[in-house]
């Protein structure tokens, strides 16, 4: 009885390294020739592209997860958002990982609306804001859009 708890107590004590090496086991990146490397290696030494592929599973696995914490926050401190929004989207996250879906859909609604305007006044945004923008997109892909009496009253006129 006793080697049970033993080896129980040992399972669970599992530093952050170990945890971290487990979850990047299988992210690697290809060079040019096809060659792989590592996760470690791929944060010094893969292209540009490669490094941001690498970025994207990451967020894409917490967001599957339901931890959509991480990429809400990123977006805010690229100043996607306006300030004011921004500080109104942090008080509702509060610390939460793990905020809630109607707290995602609002913030990927309100992501998807800028962008939007943004492109329509001749002003898209670019590189490193694109790509937390696509992400958006696709988590609210992941979550789904929750049904409104509008879009619902849309859909009726549409079918008559």
């Amino acid at each position: 009885m006793s080697n049970i708890n033993t080896v129980a107590a040992i399972a669970t004590q599992a530093t952050a390294v170990e945890v971290f090496s487990a979850l990047t086991n299988g992210m690697v990146t290809y060079d040019k020739k096809g060659n792989s490397r590592n996760f470690e290696m791929s944060l010094a030494f893969a292209s540009k592209d490669e490094r941001t592929r690498l970025m994207v599973e990451i967020f894409a696995k917490q967001c599957e997860c339901g931890d959509y914490g991480n990429l809400i926050r990123e977006v805010l401190k690229e100043g996607i958002v306006p300030k004011a929004q921004a500080l109104v989207i942090s008080m509702l996250l509060g610390s939460a990982r793990r905020p809630s879906k109607a707290t995602a859909r609002s913030f990927c609604a309100i992501i998807e609306g800028l962008h939007a305007h943004a492109v329509a006044v001749g002003k898209a945004p670019k590189g490193k804001k694109m790509v937390l923008i696509n992400m958006v997109g696709e988590l609210s892909n992941l979550i789904g859009k929750e049904d409104t009496t509008a879009a619902d009253a849309a859909r009726t006129i549409d079918a008559k």
